[in-house]
């Protein structure tokens, strides 16, 4: 085991100033609330580990996502909402992946802690999951996820009330994946539900524009007798 201290020890000194403020700030509570879910995959006796994986897939670089914003897009009457999602996938994506995680550089937390590697071992050893990059702050997944979701009910207007709750289960149910699978601390989850959001609210407002703008139009409408 001499090897794998050395090199978390290593890890420990070479952080970036902002991950090294996080984890002093977050670090024991984080490692508390990982300690309750392999607690739970323990008395489970891994059988959530799959249901668990099957969320998480379900935002793998947001693929799948992606491909249900396209076809909500070649759709006439569901156009909006995958414009919606989409822009804030989109603004979510560059934001978290292009810029705070490379910045931020935080480990993964069995990358940066012994016992949790052991908890991250136990649970993947029931796992499909598919390879994760070395960053965890703030989680890609989560991110995705409440941005399509918040792009999805922001698009609804006043109906947005009855898409709400179904888009939050979703939500809460990625957030507690992705710490079931010890891939994330909880606090890269709670910053990537703000990133998420940030970026459906900055998505409603463009394209809030775009449609009082354009809304009657065949591009944004799919309606065909619009001009005619």
């Amino acid at each position: 085991m001499f090897p794998l201290f050395a090199f978390l020890s290593a890890l420990t000194t070479s952080l970036t100033p902002a991950a090294q403020w996080i984890c002093d700030v977050f670090f024991q509570l984080d490692k508390t609330i990982l300690a309750w879910y392999h607690g739970l995959a323990e008395c489970a006796g891994g059988v959530l580990t799959p249901i668990a994986d099957l969320i998480s897939w379900t935002g793998w670089k947001g693929l799948l996502l992606i491909v249900l914003t396209v076809v909500l897009l070649i759709i006439p009457k569901t156009r909006k909402i995958g414009l919606y999602c989409g822009v804030a996938m989109a603004i979510g994506y560059l934001a978290v992946n292009k810029g705070i995680k490379p910045a931020v550089a935080r480990p993964r937390p069995y990358n940066f802690d012994a016992e949790i590697r052991q908890w991250w071992e136990y649970v993947s050893g029931m796992s499909f999951s598919l390879k994760e990059s070395d960053l965890a702050f703030p989680s890609g997944h989560m991110n995705a996820a409440c941005a399509f979701a918040g792009g999805l009910v922001f698009s609804r207007g006043k109906s947005w009330y009855r898409w709400a709750p179904w888009m939050l289960l979703y939500v809460v149910l990625m957030g507690m994946s992705r710490n079931y699978l010890q891939v994330h601390y909880p606090s890269d989850v709670f910053f990537a539900f703000f990133t998420g959001m940030i970026a459906a609210c900055i998505s409603a407002l463009i394209c809030g524009a775009i449609y009082r703008k354009w809304g009657d139009s065949r591009l944004l409408s799919g309606n065909r007798g619009a001009h005619e």
